[in-house]
């Protein structure tokens, strides 16, 4: 894949060619850009990077193939996670803050969301029955809410501010289903819509 940036202006600052497909996500102050890779299936391999507006790069941790990262909405912290059922959570330095999984299960997240205050991350896994997991972390502890169980692959999570609204996107083919839960996570509603892209 391939990394370009643009000024307002729409002329080209710089370009980065990086292995696999990428997914992108660009710091709230736009002092960075994460980028994730899918590099190999196969072979588990992909990483995360992290290059300040020049170009440069700033870190690069590899985590194996990428499925889904968030950011924060005030930018400290990116969740990623990956084809081995890891959620990793870091902070724009690099450093790894916390690594969730459901361990011994090894179920691949197929999407992954953190709260805009950084309290609660929800992800989904791929397996039979599809549901939607949610930790609550605070001071160093995690507690994962019980399970909800979803009728299809859920690849969309978004959380509000505080954690406590999530909505959720499922569905394949032309029609998409749209799902909201409460802080227990509960599902509050769910109504059946033409295709959701984002």
């Amino acid at each position: 894949g391939k990394v370009c940036t643009f000024d307002g202006g729409g002329n080209l600052l710089w370009t980065e060619s990086v292995p696999g497909s990428l997914m992108t996500e660009i710091s709230p102050d736009n002092s960075c850009i994460i980028v994730a890779s899918q590099e190999s299936l196969e072979k588990d391999k992909g990483a995360v990077r992290c290059y300040d507006r020049n170009g440069t790069l700033i870190w690069r941790d590899v985590t194996g193939w990428v499925t889904d990262i968030d950011l924060s909405e005030d930018g400290p912290d990116l969740v990623v996670g990956t084809r081995k059922g890891d959620v990793v959570v870091f902070d724009l330095n690099g450093n790894r803050l916390g690594q969730y999984n459901d361990f011994p299960k090894t179920y691949v997240i197929n999407a992954a969301g953190i709260s805009g205050d950084r309290t609660r991350i929800a992800y989904s896994l791929c397996e039979i029955k599809p549901a939607l997991e949610v930790v609550t972390v605070s001071s160093g502890r995690r507690t994962i809410s019980p399970r909800v169980e979803n009728s299809n692959l859920i690849d969309i999570i978004s959380l509000s501010w505080d954690g406590k609204c999530i909505a959720t996107k499922s569905g394949e083919g032309s029609m998409s289903e749209l799902s909201f839960y409460d802080d227990k996570p509960k599902k509050i509603w769910s109504k059946s819509l033409p295709r959701i892209h984002d």
